[in-house]
């Protein structure tokens, strides 16, 4: 099944990439892997989700705000070489705003890289992961999330 068949299949539609919001490209291809900028939860009518994930916002609003930031970083990838065109989902990188004492991070990402497996496949989607913690991040989004991806 086709990675959008796949999407489909949980109601999700790719929407249309947004604009770069600085001096750098949304997805840069180089030697066979796509480098994705980072992406928030964004849309054409909204902000990404602000606050901070264990002082302002509880663990369920950042996994929702996760898996809208995974649907942009697909969307780029989708608008920047097409889906069909992952051979592996090397690595995401995961920034999550959090409370000093906030150290649940990896179940925050878990949303995102759920939607990757889900779209991909264990043998596509299966990933290295990094999460850490921040103090702050553009738009005062709650997560921002990066990845690393070999193409066909």
């Amino acid at each position: 099944m086709r990675p959008i068949e796949r999407l489909a299949l949980r109601s999700i539609v790719l929407p249309e990439p947004l604009r770069p919001k600085g001096s750098y490209v949304p997805v840069r291809i180089f030697q066979g892997t796509a480098w994705v900028s980072g992406c928030t939860g964004r849309s054409r009518e909204h902000g990404p989700l602000a606050g901070v994930v264990g002082a302002t916002l509880d663990v369920e609003a950042a996994r929702q705000e996760a898996e809208r930031a995974a649907i942009n970083l697909l969307a780029a990838l989708e608008h920047g070489v097409g889906l069909d065109a992952v051979a592996a989902v090397v690595q995401v990188r995961g920034f999550v705003r959090a409370a000093d004492d906030f150290a649940d991070h990896p179940a925050v990402l878990d949303a995102a890289s759920n939607l990757l497996l889900d779209t991909f496949g264990p043998e596509i989607g299966t990933h290295a992961r990094t999460v850490v913690g921040v103090s702050s991040l553009p738009g005062n989004a709650s997560v921002e999330l990066d990845a690393v991806i070999a193409l066909r």
